[in-house]
């Protein structure tokens, strides 16, 4: 509890004892009220336990015959306790944070709490305390904990498949405090990973790494110009292919032209109310000015090659595959690539929990989302979270309704533990009719709709940017990497955590990253 506020209401004949009375109700009364309560919950939940409890309210009148103040402070104690057991939520590591107004969270201990902190700010998602932390400062925490603890913390992470986002989120040096910290007390299978990890980066070749290093120092120097050379740089993001966005700029938004092969559908970030089609020489001019793929990239200090033909309208519903290199790794384009956000926004509210819940499956659920809401499945970021991506999933059908009531009222519930919106069932009700085909209700068309409120409120006063960004998908058998160019870093959605990696999709058994900048952006013009 951070704060406590108290207000004292007294009859006109004892106004010139206020002074006396709150110091006396501040100084003893109240701590006793506070002590009650602590030793209640101890009693019920442990004295390991870490409780977060956002709103109580008690109002109280006191008169003559209550003589006994410390019987009163007891009772008190005990009439709040009972109101946060009424409310509690145990919160396991990994899960979303939020917290409606009068729910109060538990962690089972220490551990549980700091391994959901250090989570949270790995993947730049909002805390145990609604705020995104720093990952410093999270691990700083654990550091300080006893060898027993810090163990515990690192199996909650590895228990939560968030293991490898700490793994690749913290710097080496602070991987190896944390082994030095648990004395050997580590899990064989954590030891073990983080040992595979720890080799791999030593084994990186000299050649990649000066490559990256130049390739660091020509972004840095283009970026910086006379205005910006006294200021400080941005907060990075935890990944290695992203340093280059240490300069960035706001993205300026893009226009809401759609490419020819896509049938015409209403933007969902902008307003419900109907727009002009756009006109055949805007969709050439959009379908031109993006280039092929290419089969390779270039090497770092040669000038890129591009390709001059431009994508055809007879071209296969998925982009051609890039030859596999020694890694096996696909590269794919996308015009779409700010899709991820909005994904981003789905795992905040649980919508992957959400949907496993009412038996639809996620992944393909969530991949018709995406394609709803850029107009298209042709583009591989709206298949990305489908497990045969960059197959289409096959269309979702009608959910029955109790499915669609458990899944509304969790995700409306989300939704408002995260911003301060009002008439909030309206209002995606407008977004999803505006998006519908025909009369049918459909889940993700809502689910769409409630998405682009949640983008909206959570940027507001800011309009939401485009998500119609080109970039580059790169796709490995554990990792799809979402490659967006330097010009593409949104402050906003910086300041909102909306741009953080991904993480481990289970569906996908893969880790999902975004990347800012690369050694040459021919993709990305």
């Amino acid at each position: 509890m951070k704060s406590l506020a108290l207000g004292l209401r007294l009859p006109d004949q004892r106004r010139d004892q206020a002074g006396r009375l709150q110091d006396v109700v501040e100084r003893r009364f109240l701590p006793a009220v506070l002590q009650s309560l602590r030793a209640e919950l101890d009693a019920t939940y442990g004295s390991d336990a870490v409780i977060r409890i956002p709103y109580l309210r008690l109002r109280l009148n006191v008169g003559p015959q209550n003589r006994d103040a410390a019987a009163l402070a007891r009772q008190l104690g005990r009439d709040l306790a009972g109101q946060v057991r009424d409310g509690i939520r145990v919160v396991r590591p990994g899960s979303p944070q939020h917290a409606t107004a009068d729910e109060a969270r538990l962690w089972p201990d220490r551990a549980a709490f700091l391994a959901s902190a250090m989570i949270a700010a790995v993947r730049r998602a909002p805390g145990p305390d609604g705020q995104v932390e720093p990952a410093a400062d999270t691990v700083g925490a654990v550091l300080r904990e006893p060898a027993g603890t810090v163990q515990a913390v690192m199996s909650h992470c590895e228990q939560a498949n968030a293991l490898e986002d700490v793994l690749t989120a913290l710097p080496d040096a602070m991987l190896r405090e944390l082994v030095k910290a648990a004395e050997g007390g580590l899990a064989p299978s954590i030891r073990r990973r983080i040992a595979e990890y720890l080799a791999r980066q030593a084994r990186e070749e000299p050649e990649s790494r000066a490559t990256s290093k130049e390739s660091r120092k020509r972004t840095r120097s283009q970026a910086a110009t006379p205005e910006q050379a006294g200021e400080g740089p941005p907060e990075d993001k935890p990944i290695p292919s992203s340093e280059g966005a240490k300069k960035a700029e706001p993205q300026t938004p893009k226009s809401d032209a759609v490419s020819p092969n896509t049938p015409q559908r209403r933007d969902p970030l902008a307003s419900s109310q109907p727009t002009a089609p756009t006109s055949p020489s805007q969709q050439s001019t959009t379908q031109t000015s993006r280039k092929a793929a290419r089969t390779t990239p270039p090497p770092p200090d040669k000038e890129p090659q591009p390709s001059n033909a431009p994508h055809s309208p007879d071209s296969p519903t998925v982009p051609p595959v890039h030859p596999a290199s020694t890694d096996q790794m696909q590269v794919f384009e996308t015009g779409w690539g700010g899709l991820v956000y909005l994904l981003n926004v789905a795992l905040r509210l649980g919508m992957p929990e959400a949907l496993w819940r009412i038996g639809v499956p996620e992944g393909e659920a969530l991949a018709e989302m995406l394609a709803i809401a850029s107009g298209t499945d042709e583009d591989p970021a709206a298949t990305l979270p489908a497990p045969g991506f960059p197959q289409r999933p096959k269309p979702q059908g009608m959910v029955a309704e109790w499915a669609r009531d458990e899944f509304c009222e969790a995700i409306l519930t989300a939704v408002r533990s995260l911003t301060d919106t009002t008439d909030l069932s309206v209002r995606i009700e407008a977004r999803r009719a505006a998006l519908a085909e025909d009369q049918t209700w459909r889940l993700t068309e809502w689910a769409v709709a409630a998405l682009v409120v949640t983008l909206h409120d959570l940027l507001s006063p800011e309009p939401a940017p485009s998500l119609e960004i080109p970039g580059r998908i790169e796709v490995t058998d554990t990792l799809i990497r979402i490659c967006l160019p330097l010009g593409a870093i949104d402050l906003g959605l910086r300041r909102a955590g909306l741009d953080a990696n991904p993480g481990y999709l289970p569906w996908l058994d893969r880790r999902v990253e975004i990347a800012f900048g690369s050694d040459e952006e021919d993709w990305a013009l």
